[in-house]
């Protein structure tokens, strides 16, 4: 080992090591960190329910993505492309896995943050928490253009009197997957301030291709199930996010917390049920 390597060995302390010692010994799934600063209901129980809830979402996206595949021969002729449309809530999950790894590394609590991690037993890690929102902002504004595209194609687009027909479709589907990989990361964020805790720290060149990408997957939705199943499948996880994103990050009471993923879960339970009630002829 050269001078430099040992020498640079030796200057790492005690917090350089803190990982392994974060989790309470031997560190099994019911064992989380002691409660940090300002957290409530941040007992076992709690935080071993939302982390259940959590992975659960994996069962009921792809349970909605099975569905969907389940009832292909009456769905696939109603698509410009079914493959999107059945993959786009895989994709979702994928996104969805950016905050559970912030949550696995936070212990599962929504705790005060500061942008730093010598006191990750007292704070949340803020500058972890910037990267995880914009990670999901991104992915799920993909998942949902998936969703757009698979019903909706790309040879023609009609908006009122304005029709747009290939290759402008392709190349604008192109410039917005563009834009979502090199947009600024330093952008101003497009956030709210309660109490002067900083809540939903999405950079504002990411949340302006968005919020548009989301009314376009209602529209989808809506042509494909019909405006109830498309305002519930879009209310119930916007409700999730709201209070995790602003309930909990704010109050830093973990109920917050579990009825924000409880949302999100029965958001793809009620879809699931649309989508085999519409293909059934009863809904």
């Amino acid at each position: 080992m050269t001078p430099f390597k040992q020498e640079e060995l030796s200057n790492c302390t005690s917090q350089d090591w803190e990982g392994e010692t974060f989790y309470p010994k031997p560190g099994w799934v019911w064992q989380y960190p002691k409660p940090k600063l300002q957290t409530s209901y941040a007992n076992p129980l709690m935080l071993s329910a939302i982390e259940f809830f959590h992975y659960l979402t994996f069962a009921t996206q792809i349970g909605l993505a099975y569905t969907f595949f389940s009832f292909s021969d009456f769905y696939a002729p109603r698509c410009e492309s079914f493959f999107l449309v059945a993959i786009a809530p895989v994709f979702q999950q994928a996104a969805s896995v950016v905050p559970i790894v912030l949550h696995e590394y936070e212990g599962w609590q929504i705790a005060p943050f500061k942008d730093s991690t010598g006191d990750r037993d007292k704070f949340n890690n803020d500058g972890l928490r910037r990267v995880a929102y914009k990670l999901l902002f991104v992915l799920q504004a993909v998942a949902s253009g998936m969703f757009c595209i698979g019903v909706f194609g790309t040879n023609r687009w009609s908006v009122g009197s304005l029709t747009v027909e290939m290759p402008w479709t392709i190349l604008f589907v192109a410039a917005v997957l563009l834009w979502l990989y090199v947009a600024s990361r330093a952008a101003k964020t497009f956030s709210l301030t309660i109490d002067n805790k900083l809540l939903l720290p999405v950079p504002l060149s990411i949340a302006i291709v968005y919020i548009p990408i989301q009314f376009a997957y209602i529209i989808a939705l809506a042509d494909l199930l019909g405006w109830v199943p498309a305002l519930l499948g879009v209310a119930l996880p916007l409700l999730g996010g709201v209070m995790e994103g602003l309930g909990a990050e704010s109050t830093f009471n973990q109920w917050w917390h579990l009825f924000a993923v409880i949302l999100l879960n029965s958001a793809g339970v009620v879809l699931s049920f649309c989508v085999a009630r519409h293909a059934m002829g009863l809904l």
